[in-house]
């Protein structure tokens, strides 16, 4: 973790940290203090959306990306050029940013040898090398592009074992079977080299590139809901749905499917022959409620089709996690279109308890602000759910900043070996 050290070092901003939240609609930044009791203080907020007209689809477009986080790296070093290569945590939509996680085991030929660094070593490097071919097998099916079409971004080993029991530092101890779970993150190559782009048009740092996903889950205050960490996630965006799985505070995988604020504004505009601009505040009035109640049951009576083409699209993605153990009954929605009135509801009616691997039907709630720990936000600049990846990406800078495990560092090394 030498390099996260170094954001600490540097001189006109010299106290002041960033964060990059890259979604499918808007670009969001943060800037922010880490204070001595590794508090976090937010100091500003930028926010800027990537423009689109309404009939494109969604992709990668790097020229309106980048042109949306000049603007929101600006806003946030009030209206100031920031710093060269300013450090930055950043977070990308799963739309985007693909990530997968694995699992494997080892049992030791002499167990009652303390474990050192080069059998650490020797196992992460083939494990790795097994948790690439997956995704190399997985995205050649499922796109049909070939495996240098692939880049990885970044690994982390989410938690390690001996036989059987969860521990922080592995070395020096003995046992027999080892199990370690990593989440490997990557993304299409061309959407690699358009991020560099974006990245170098910023003129920005990056020490660590993330699928926002995993920052929300390594942030999360589990002792306020959750004490065994069991949670499913979705973040409705603005073109897309990220779902995630997750046990004992372990992400389990990423399921992604398109469907987003879009496609409800669209509906609007095509239903009352209005354009897309007016379609969107017509949606928002709805959702916040700014409306006679003849509108309000007509537009919910117009988009009662595509609330339930959402809820089946949930279901379907949750279907295809492993159904060997039972779901968590915990379901929290967030993401900048999670405020739509009729999602929830949507998804409630469906039953899930009948279509998916749950002892009880799950309670359905939104995701806040105080279920994630140690921030401080006192002139409120995160106004609602849509900020909870870029709130949580501030969060998770100290807390890989603080992460000593040498097990992180050895991965690291594999990594890089692996990519020359």
């Amino acid at each position: 973790m030498g390099i996260i050290s170094e954001i600490f070092k540097r001189g006109k901003f010299d106290d002041i940290q960033l964060a990059v939240d890259i979604g499918t609609g808007s670009v969001k930044t943060a800037s922010f203090k880490i204070n001595q009791d590794n508090k976090i203080e937010i100091i500003g907020v930028g926010r800027s959306l990537i423009e689109k007209n309404s009939d494109e689809e969604g992709g990668f477009n790097k020229t309106v990306i980048a042109r949306a986080a000049k603007k929101a790296v600006r806003e946030v070093f009030w209206d100031q050029e920031p710093p060269r290569f300013q450090p930055a945590i950043m977070g990308i939509s799963g739309s985007f940013l693909k990530g997968i996680a694995s699992s494997f085991k080892h049992t030791r030929d002499n167990p009652e040898i303390k474990i050192e660094e080069a059998e650490v070593a020797n196992l992460i490097q083939k494990f790795e090398y097994k948790a690439l071919e997956k995704i190399k097998s997985d995205f050649i099916r499922e796109t049909g592009w070939h495996e240098t079409d692939l880049n990885i971004v970044n690994a982390l080993v989410q938690e390690t074992r001996i036989d059987g029991w969860q521990v922080d530092d592995i070395f020096g101890k003995d046992g027999k079977e080892l199990e370690f779970k990593l989440f490997n993150t990557f993304i299409p190559k061309i959407n690699f080299e358009e991020l560099t782009s974006i990245i170098r048009d910023i003129g920005i740092n990056p020490i660590l590139t993330t699928i926002q996903m995993l920052g929300v889950t390594g942030v999360l205050k589990w002792e306020e809901f959750s004490p065994s960490r069991d949670v499913i996630l979705i973040d409705i965006g603005y073109e897309s749905t990220d779902i995630s799985i997750v046990r004992s505070g372990i992400l389990e995988g990423i399921k992604t499917f398109s469907f987003g604020g879009k496609a409800l504004t669209r509906r609007i505009s095509k239903t009352f022959g209005v354009g897309y601009q007016e379609a969107e505040d017509i949606k928002i009035s709805f959702s916040n409620k700014k409306l006679s109640k003849a509108v309000l049951n007509k537009i919910a009576k117009i988009l009662e089709k595509d609330f339930d083409t959402w809820a089946s699209g949930v279901i379907l993605n949750l279907e295809s996690f492993s159904k060997t153990e039972l779901f968590p009954k915990n379901i929290f929605l967030f993401g900048g279109s999670s405020h739509i009135s009729g999602l929830a509801k949507s998804l409630a009616n469906k039953k899930l308890k009948d279509n998916l691997p749950f002892t009880e039907e799950p309670k359905i709630d939104f995701l806040s602000f105080d279920k994630i720990k140690g921030i401080s936000d006192p002139k409120n600049f995160f106004k609602d759910r849509g900020d909870i990846p870029l709130f949580s990406l501030a969060r998770l800078l100290p807390e890989l900043a603080s992460n000593k495990k040498e097990i992180s560092r050895i991965l690291g090394r594999v990594l890089r070996m692996m990519k020359t």
